[in-house]
Formats: structure tokens, sequence, C-alpha cells
């Protein structure tokens, strides 16, 4: 929507600027193309501002020649404010581009929550993703009830974080994604093999799961605190019948939003 914003914008300034003479939407023009060459490195779907600008240029020159001899005072009072407010517009668009939260995620902060994070990461021997294929799994129907009761959710609710990760699963298990995307933080760190993941590619990664599993369920044995908003959570996977016993890393930001899964 916000390519589209932008596309909107410029057909709309330099429908207007034509108004103001040629000199005016020529300027006008060129900034827009100087603007989306800037922009292009940014997204590649800003590449369509090109298409928008080819198309506003070719409809004014319908009009602009009629306009050009009656509007020259206008186009020397005016024009060289149209190109201003233009200018001022564009540095403001950029401005909120580079500090939104997608310029960000391109170029995220080395924190020392994140080192931690992938020090750990690089140093489990988990599998790459909950999600593996099948043939993965290590079959074991034999799981008892009391390795099951070693997590007690209400003798752990005095942790909030414990709390919060009982509930992201819970939510996980009722494959209710708005539920689950709550708790989630808007710039993850890791979230199993996908690094800095946004909240679609982990919707995503739940469709495909999801897609191919009928039966998902993940229960917690045990849940302990090992580094700093860092959790190593132990567990049984369990899909279709099948069950395999893993370990879990849940990270928290300051906020107490989930910032890592793996």
């Amino acid at each position: 929507m916000e390519v589209f914003g932008f596309q909107l914008f410029f057909f709309i300034t330099i429908l207007i600027s034509a108004i103001f003479g040629r000199k005016t939407r020529n300027s006008v023009v060129l900034f827009s193309i100087i603007f989306t060459v800037i922009m292009v490195f940014m997204t590649w779907l800003i590449i369509l501002q090109f298409f928008t600008i080819a198309i506003a240029y070719y409809i004014t020159e319908n009009y602009v020649d009629g306009s050009q001899n009656k509007l020259n005072d206008v186009d020397n009072k005016y024009g060289k404010g149209c190109i201003v407010i233009i200018v001022i517009v564009g540095i403001l668009a950029i401005s909120s581009k580079i500090f939104s939260d997608n310029y960000k995620k391109n170029h995220p902060l080395k924190t020392e929550q994140e080192e931690i994070i992938k020090k750990n990461y690089n140093n489990s021997n988990n599998i790459p993703s909950s999600y593996n294929d099948e043939n993965n799994f290590d079959i074991d129907n034999s799981i008892s009830d009391t390795i099951l009761s070693k997590f007690d959710k209400k003798q752990d609710a005095n942790n909030l974080q414990i709390s919060l990760i009982s509930d992201f699963i819970s939510a996980e298990n009722s494959r209710d994604l708005p539920q689950m995307n709550q708790y989630l933080a808007s710039m993850m760190i890791r979230f199993w093999n996908l690094e800095l993941p946004s909240i679609k590619e982990v919707d995503k990664e739940y469709y495909k799961t999801w897609t191919k599993y009928n039966y998902t369920n993940t229960e917690i044995i045990e849940v302990n605190n090992f580094e700093y908003n860092l959790y190593k959570v132990k567990v049984i996977f369990n899909y279709d019948s099948k069950y395999r016993e893993s370990e879990m890393i849940f990270g928290f930001d300051e906020n107490n939003k989930i910032i890592a899964i793996y």
C-alpha cells in the first residue's frame, strides 16, 4: 500500500504541476525520477513508480502546450514554490522510509541481546526447524504422564515470561495466528532457521506446517531461564501420531515480546 501511495502522490503532483507550465512540469518529473532511483534501492516494488511517472508525463503533454503561453507569469511566480514543496515532501518521505521498521529490519542495530541469541543459536544442536520432514522424527509412543507433569503452568504463573511462553504455545496448538502474533515482536531476531523474519514470514512458516500435517501439538515439559530474557523450553512435538522430544529457545525483548524462537 505504501508503494501505491507514492505512485498516486507523484501521478497527481505531475498532473497539477503541468498547470504551471512545461518548465515546472519537467522539473517535477525530473525530481520524481531521481527520487525513484533512490527509493528503488530500498524496495523493488517502487520500480512501478517509473511507469506512473511516464504515464503522467504523456497525459500532461496534451494540455501543457496550451497552458504554456497563458501561464508564463504564473510559472515564474509559483513554479519555484511548487518545486520547493515537492523537494520538501520528498525529503520527508525518504526520512520516513529510512526510519521505518522495514528499513530497520534490513539494517538492524547490533544489540547485546541479539549477540546473545546468535551465540546461543550457533552453539545449539537443535534441529534447524521444528517443522522437519517426518523422516527426521524419533517416534516414541512411550512418553509418560510423569514427564509431562514436570511443567505446571499454575506453579510457574508468577513468572510472566514463562506464562507468555505457555500462552503462545497454546495459541499455536489452536492454530490461532492473530492470537500468536500478539506475543511476537514486530522485529524478531530469529525464528528457527530464519534470521530477522517479519511477522508475515513467520505466519508463512506456520501455514506450511499446518498444510502438511493434519494434527500438530506442542507439549511443554519444563522451562528454565538460562540467560537474561532467554528460556530453554523442553517440549514434545506431536505431528500426526509421531512424537519427538526436543528443546526450544524463547527470547524476549524489554517489552516482554518474543523476539526469538529456535
